[in-house]
């Protein structure tokens, strides 16, 4: 499994027209859901200077602290940079180029806008006030033999995830919370390039939907402290991390250790993990 990673996201203006678009109808052949191909995840985690708390109903993967359902503490005196981290997977590379994608909007909607029958996942993000944070070209592969070992042997086409690394804005969203307008609905998806380039998302498959609630540093303080679970990440990738109920011996790729109480992780960003 390899791992893309772009360090500085890549904003488009919204996509023009995205509401006009016309789609065929395309019938789906019965098959099995099937990750890269059906439908894709989307995973959410602090990346630096962020502090993030998980609600009573998300779908916490002990192993990973990822949720689809989570709270961001915004404080606009943070002089520093506010940073999350969006991972989309699995792609399976296919004959084709690909466009990945990454979008939100204030709001969802009970009726898809898009036909996208080639998705388990469904487009349930109102396309008014939607945006895309990012966008980035992923080319068609050649399979490569694999050797065949005594203990296996390696698929031929590696599955792709896409890190998106966003730079919170401290001004606009404090702004945001103000008015009321604290959370955001996510999603991300995979097309082919040349039906992106024509308006056409009949290629196209997509993750859940994910949802990020904006809060105050008082509102943090107040609801992170109740939450069953939190993780602060500093500037250095150190972590913080309070998870309810988890074994006390799991410990994650970042040598953060996982306990009932409240642990200070290594730095890893020190190289000391």
């Amino acid at each position: 499994m390899t791992l893309t990673r772009f360090h500085t996201p890549t904003t488009v203006s919204g996509l023009i027209g995205l509401g006009k678009l016309l789609c065929s109808t395309l019938s789906l052949s019965a098959g099995k859901s099937q990750l890269g191909v059906t439908f894709l995840n989307l995973e959410m985690t602090p990346a630096a200077n962020t502090k993030m708390c998980y609600s009573d109903t998300a779908q916490i993967d002990p192993g990973k602290l990822v949720a689809n359902d989570v709270s961001v503490e915004i404080d606009p005196t943070q002089t520093a940079s506010v940073q999350m981290n969006f991972v989309v997977g699995d792609l399976l590379p296919g004959n084709q180029d690909y466009m990945v994608l990454l979008a939100y909007s204030p709001a969802q909607t009970a009726s898809p806008p898009l036909l996208t029958p080639l998705s388990d996942n469904k487009l349930l993000l109102d396309l008014n006030g939607l945006e895309i944070l990012g966008a980035y070209s992923f080319p068609k592969t050649t399979e490569i033999p694999q050797a065949v070992t005594q203990i296996g042997q390696a698929q031929s086409k590696a599955r792709q995830k896409f890190l998106f690394t966003i730079n919170l804005s401290t001004d606009s969203i404090p702004k945001m919370i103000r008015v009321g307008q604290n959370k955001i609905f996510l999603q991300a998806l995979a097309v082919h390039k040349n039906d992106f380039d024509r308006g056409i998302f009949d290629s196209a498959i997509l993750t859940k939907v994910n949802t990020i609630s904006f809060l105050t540093a008082k509102e943090s303080e107040s609801r992170c402290s109740s939450s069953d679970a939190w993780v602060s990440v500093d500037d250095q990738g150190g972590k913080t991390i309070k998870a309810a109920g988890l074994n006390n011996s799991a410990v994650n790729k970042s040598g953060a250790s996982y306990s009932t109480g409240v642990t200070k992780t290594n730095n890893c960003a020190s190289g000391k993990c």
